[in-house]
């Protein structure tokens, strides 16, 4: 459909420009425009809807100095931008540099120039610095500080489920014990529970409102400052985040209140409270990060519920057992009926590593087919595996994965029954506490990669899999950006933006062309003439490239009579 309409207005081209996508129609101040006092704001004017991210306008002076406050917004419509700037800015030349995506998802760039008062000279490297995303030490701040949230939310809620679902199977009633009218009192093993459950919940809201800092920083590229900026924290929050700092405080306190509280006085409202926790959180986490925007959303959100709840009871079950485990070896046995693990004996936890081993086998069953899952929606085929960031960090993952697996299985089916048989050994119960340990490193481990796999562009996307292809290639004194669309065999729309040196769209080209090769097959060139669209912009809808495989696309085009730029770009035709 799309292509049959980017055809037929291929046909009116001469009466009018294409019309399929955003294009900049004005701006305040206009481009090349000398004024006599500062702007307030810079605002752009587009064709239709476009979307926008922190970041996605930015303005300069003639040294690369950003001058913008970073407070990216729509203005009285959604196809205006704009962003306010510093108060009293000295007169000279300025440099402003915009990214959107179109309402047909075609991302659009470009610049222009305008001076206060008086022309200065734009140093080099002045455009470069418009498309920079700020400081990779912001970045990677964020990727830790969304490492620790995650580790601290499914700490606080998987230790409440092992409490509640493991650790009470032995209690003869379903009520907590009572100890002079105290509605609890905790044994030592559930003292470490409760500690580490406020640990993990506390830290994991900190790290995650901290996180929200650092984003503002990275995505401004302004520092810690732009969080202050008007608009900028509402952006920051608005896309997921804020509801997740808000399912993760939530899914904390009712894991705390089924363990002392009105919740923690009988069997089932402690099992209920842990139960509404791990759905709480993965609420939470599911609403924000590359769930949203994948596709086929349910499957997307059942696969990441699944992931995230098993990963709850894996990670905090480990740790709660860890923590069983080393107060049993600390103390003596003085185990009695109404509370087994009050007396912290060998036999009773024996029989809790056994419990948890058997909960743990069927969660890794589950975390490994919701995982399986999940990246699949997020890259689509072997080569966005292996051709990707993203897509080495899954095989990372998935590898961690096995190595923690192999001596989880150990666990269950060698040292545990060795353990169940001679409780009374010192040294099996220490090397438990080992491979327990090591188990934890790995998982600590595969959540930091996970924390990097959500601030990293999905290998799908990156590998063009399903989407517009988009590529950008010097051109000149400027760049040229290629879009193909939808990058399938058969018939596609190709666009070509041409951008001067100051990211402006530049038309001053005769004997505009495009040639189109596939080398593993031979076939090429190909060669086709492409129509003025607009400003900057050339367009053609043709079915060149009728093969699947990767293409070699150049442009080729004449500033003057004595001159030829060109640009090549390669891009993977799906079938």
């Amino acid at each position: 459909m799309v292509a049959t309409l980017l055809a037929a207005g291929a046909l009116l081209a001469a009466a009018a420009p294409a019309s399929a996508h955003a294009v900049l129609l004005s701006s305040t101040p206009a481009d090349g425009a000398v004024l006599r006092n500062a702007p307030s704001k810079v605002e752009l004017h587009f064709s239709e809807h476009v979307t926008i991210t922190l970041g996605s306008l930015r303005v300069v002076d003639a040294n690369g100095h950003r001058v913008d406050l970073g407070n990216v917004r729509h203005g009285s419509a959604t196809s205006d931008v704009a962003v306010d700037l510093r108060s009293n800015l000295p007169n000279g030349t300025y440099v402003v540099g915009w990214h959107v995506i179109s309402a047909d998802s075609h991302p659009v760039h470009g610049g222009f120039l305008f001076s206060i008062k008086s022309k200065t000279h734009v140093a080099n490297g002045v455009v470069a610095s418009l498309s920079s995303t700020g400081s990779s030490g912001w970045q990677w701040a964020k990727r830790v500080l969304i490492g620790i949230g995650y580790a601290g939310g499914l700490l606080a809620v998987g230790i409440a489920v092992f409490a509640a679902w493991l650790a009470d199977a032995d209690r003869r009633d379903g009520r907590a014990p009572a100890d002079d009218g105290e509605p609890q009192r905790a044994t030592a093993s559930r003292t470490a529970w409760w500690r580490w459950t406020i640990v993990g919940g506390v830290g994991a809201v900190v790290a995650l409102v901290l996180g929200v800092a650092a984003d503002a920083a990275q995505a401004t590229g302004l520092g810690l400052g732009a969080v202050f900026h008007r608009g900028v924290l509402g952006q920051v929050l608005g896309n997921g985040t804020g509801w997740t700092i808000v399912g993760v405080a939530a899914a904390a306190v009712l894991a705390l209140l089924g363990q002392r509280g009105p919740l923690a006085r009988t069997r089932r409202s402690r099992r209920a409270s842990a139960a509404g926790a791990v759905l709480i959180l993965a609420g939470g986490f599911m609403a924000s990060g590359h769930t949203r925007t994948t596709s086929p959303a349910a499957l997307v959100f059942v696969a990441d519920g699944v992931h995230v709840g098993a990963a709850t009871v894996w990670f905090g079950g480990l740790v709660a057992l860890w923590l069983a485990v080393r107060t049993i070896h600390r103390a003596p046995a003085t185990a009695t009926a109404e509370d087994p693990l009050d007396g912290r004996h060998a036999v009773t936890a024996a029989r809790l590593v056994g419990r948890f081993s058997k909960l743990a086998a069927w969660s890794v069953l589950a975390l490994a087919a919701a995982g399986v899952t999940l990246a699949w929606t997020e890259v689509r085929a072997i080569r966005a595996l292996t051709s990707t960031t993203y897509g080495w960090l899954v095989v990372a993952k998935a590898a961690a994965l096995v190595a923690i697996l192999c001596v989880a299985v150990y666990n269950r089916y060698a040292l545990t029954p060795a353990v169940a048989a001679r409780p009374d050994a010192p040294a099996g119960w220490s090397f438990l506490r080992r491979t327990l340990a090591a188990e934890l490193v790995g998982i600590i481990a595969v959540l930091g990669v996970t924390a990097v796999l959500t601030d990293t562009i999905p290998a799908r996307t990156a590998a063009g899999i399903g989407t517009v292809a988009a590529r950008t290639a010097p051109f000149g004194d400027g760049s040229v950006q290629i879009i193909v669309d939808p990058a399938r065999r058969g018939t596609n729309a190709v666009h070509f933006y041409v951008l001067d040196r100051y990211g402006a769209p530049f038309d001053k080209l005769t004997n505009v062309r495009v040639d189109f090769r596939l080398p593993a097959a031979q076939l090429g060139p190909i060669e086709r003439e492409p129509f003025h669209a607009g400003p900057g912009h050339w367009q053609l809808v043709d079915d060149a490239m009728a093969v699947n495989g990767t293409w070699e696309v150049t442009v080729l085009a004449q500033p003057d009579a004595f001159h030829e730029w060109s640009a090549t770009v390669t891009v993977p035709i799906q079938p």
